[in-house]
């Protein structure tokens, strides 16, 4: 998939649709993030500062016990989207995200977030709606 398909489509999938004078301006701002399988995203308790959106492949989430164990706690695979809920809470990340196999992702930073979130307050719904399904 070209990075401008995977950004369009990662963008309307997490925030909803939006004019092409807007997302001409953001595309620019999201970035594109390759991993291997085995390769951590992100650790818990790391400063929450973007979400991503998976485009291929199957991310691992996991959290450690009280033992430092990490336990499994589900999978995200294409189209889902993680590190969302720290942009919210403004808190570090809960969780530790770690690639299953080969990944694709696109990274919106929490600024490009707020940034999008001035323009079009909706996108706090859609994102919230994800949200809430998932849960």
């Amino acid at each position: 998939m070209q990075q401008h398909e995977l950004a369009h489509k990662a963008f309307a999938s997490i925030l909803g649709e939006f004019d092409d004078h807007f997302f001409s301006i953001i595309e620019p701002k999201l970035e594109r993030v390759e991993l291997s399988g085995g390769e951590i995203l992100f650790h818990q308790n790391d400063p929450g500062d973007a979400m991503y959106f998976v485009g291929s492949g199957r991310l691992q989430v996991s959290v450690e016990d009280s033992d430092g164990n990490q336990k499994r706690i589900g999978e995200v695979m294409r189209g889902g989207i993680v590190g969302e809920m720290s942009i919210l809470a403004n808190e570090p990340l809960w969780a530790t995200v770690t690639a299953l196999r080969d990944s694709v992702l696109i990274k919106l930073s929490k600024e490009v977030f707020e940034q999008v979130i001035d323009a079009y307050p909706k996108a706090l719904v859609n994102i919230s709606n994800r949200i809430i399904e998932r849960l």
